[in-house]
């Protein structure tokens, strides 16, 4: 069941220009970024709800100068109502304006919308009979929807940046990427927080490193007390929808919040796209985050026809997507795998340039604030292993990184910028302040042409509360501490230093005082320790546990 208070209701006056005052479109629904909404998930479709008894009547006193759709969602919780149907009832100043009714055996969210005449200082009522009902984004938004402010944010899992010919990749793999990067701000080295995905993804929506954040390992949920960017947004009147095909884009890892609705899929990037398209069809017009997460590459790797065979050189052994990490045993066998991780990335280039397209046709892009990102890379035996998440070398977290801004010419930055720096970026494009929990900068002179201080950047990786390892980028030089973590205290077991200007692969480590870097990291890691940030364990189930172990995170 979900772990924290109910959201509360607010009463909402809509003010606009007299003596008509147009409806700007704001949520009915307040969601408390300091203590948390109360999560429900129907359908693989998480939505911050309040609770409703059979009966009870909810009321907003609304002022609107024209004709405005209000709409919500309703849903059953799982085992309070068998059979029967919710009957739901909307009025206006007393006038019935909506009555439905919806079967409550269905574990579904039931989407509707009325038309609400112009009035003045009106009550707005909303009554249902139904037990275990709740009530999810109720919003109120133009009758026709337009857009006003739009972020979209396509994140993708697993992608090493140096697997894109837009970082001199010798395939062309993303051919549609290149022609966006070559219309947008593509940064040329930047650098994911984490070598794996939650903490990773943790650090870009909170910007917040991971000894920052809490969310370190796979047992351990993001501090609920440090906002995300999307509980900004929401807190501002934005429509948050996303897609996920992670689950640790979840509310079990404080992730969900600020979203209206997040919906999980398993499946490969076609759905993801269509079920981005669906969550927009749901948008009552006005200001918009749309986050998209990509699963592929991810293993296993499996593109479909053409892409399973577009890369590789005729192949006749046994080793497949599935198996490769215990059976690829020659060079053509890794040659295949690579090839198919290739084609995964292809593949999906191909889905997100479909969905821009027709993000494009329904009028969204024109004004709209984007980003590409990837939450990490991946080894395919560079040094004997594959996968992800046990090192800190470039190919787990040099990442693709490009943002459009209106208005803003493009262009390609060379200087080293990390993924904590893109919440704070994204919201200055859109005109928010960001909170003083967020440690990132923005990057907006970057991508306007100027410059900025340099500023060392950090990764982290700690799979297990039993080892960790920290990496900082100063300038040329890339210092990696590798600690045990035994209860008494942490224990440095080994350090590295590379120069990247003269070894960008990382394979000749020099010999020099490495005192400055270590207490570089020393003092980052005290930091962390003295913020207190709250290590609260993930409520796993043993279905999402079985979920983790599928993608390699459980063994």
């Amino acid at each position: 069941m979900p772990r924290v208070a109910l959201a509360a209701l607010a009463v909402l006056v809509v003010v606009g220009c007299d003596p008509a005052p147009a409806v700007r479109p704001q949520r009915l629904q307040r969601l408390l970024a300091t203590s948390g909404a109360e999560f429900v998930t129907l359908d693989a479709d998480t939505r911050p709800v309040t609770r409703l008894r059979s009966g009870e009547t909810r009321s907003w006193q609304v002022n609107v100068g024209r004709d405005a759709q209000f709409a919500f969602a309703l849903g059953v919780l799982p085992g309070s109502l068998r059979e029967g149907d919710v009957t739901v009832r909307v009025r206006l100043e007393g006038q019935e304006v909506l009555r439905d009714a919806f079967p409550a055996g269905r574990m579904r969210w039931w989407n509707r919308s009325v038309t609400v005449r112009p009035v003045s200082n009106g009550r707005l009522e909303l009554e249902i009979s139904g037990e275990g009902v709740v009530l999810a984004g109720p919003r109120l938004a133009p009758a026709v929807p337009t857009p006003g402010r739009v972020l979209v944010w396509i994140s993708q899992d697993t992608v090493r940046a140096d697997h894109l010919q837009t970082y001199g990749y010798s395939r062309e793999t993303t051919p549609e990427f290149a022609r966006l990067a070559g219309q947008w701000t593509l940064f040329e080295r930047g650098l994911s927080a984490a070598s794996w995905t939650l903490p990773s993804l943790a650090s870009q929506m909170m910007s917040r490193y991971p000894s920052f954040h809490g969310a370190t390992n796979h047992l351990r949920r993001a501090d609920d007390r440090f906002p995300t960017l999307f509980e900004v947004l929401a807190s501002q009147g934005f429509a948050v929808a996303g897609v996920t095909g992670n689950p640790f884009v979840s509310e079990k890892y404080g992730l969900a919040r600020g979203f209206d609705s997040l919906v999980y899929s398993g499946l490969r990037a076609d759905v993801i796209s269509r079920l981005a398209l669906r969550a927009v069809e749901q948008w009552g017009g006005g200001d918009l985050v749309l986050f998209v997460h990509y699963m592929d590459p991810h293993s296993s790797y499996q593109p479909p026809p053409p892409f399973d065979t577009r890369f590789g050189e005729p192949y006749s052994g046994l080793v497949d997507g599935y198996n490769y990490q215990s059976a690829a045993k020659t060079d053509a066998d890794r040659h295949h795998v690579r090839a198919l991780y290739d084609g995964e990335i292809a593949y999906t280039d191909t889905e997100i340039a479909a969905l821009l397209a027709e993000l494009e046709k329904r009028g969204l892009l024109a004004k709209a604030v984007m980003a590409y990102t990837a939450d990490h890379g991946e080894e395919l035996f560079d040094r004997g292993a594959w996968g992800h998440a046990h090192t800190l070398h470039e190919e787990l977290v040099h990442v693709p990184f490009a943002l459009r801004v209106p208005g803003q010419a493009p262009r390609r930055v060379a200087e080293p910028v990390s993924l904590v720096d893109l919440a704070p970026t994204l919201l200055e494009a859109l005109g928010v302040a960001g909170p003083p929990s967020f440690q990132g900068r923005s990057l907006l002179p970057l991508v306007r042409g100027a410059t900025l201080p340099p500023v060392p950047l950090y990764s982290e990786t700690a799979r297990t509360e039993a080892h960790h390892q920290v990496a900082v980028r100063d300038g040329r030089w890339k210092y990696t501490a590798f600690y045990d973590t035994p209860t008494s205290g942490r224990v440095l077991r080994r350090e590295q230093l590379f120069d990247l200007e003269a070894d960008p692969d990382e394979r000749r480590p020099v010999a020099r005082d490495l005192a400055p870097f270590r207490r570089e990291v020393d003092g980052f890691l005290e930091r962390g320790r003295s913020a207190g940030v709250a290590l609260e364990k993930a409520p796993l189930d043993a279905q999402e546990i079985e979920a983790l172990r599928a993608l390699g995170y459980v063994h």
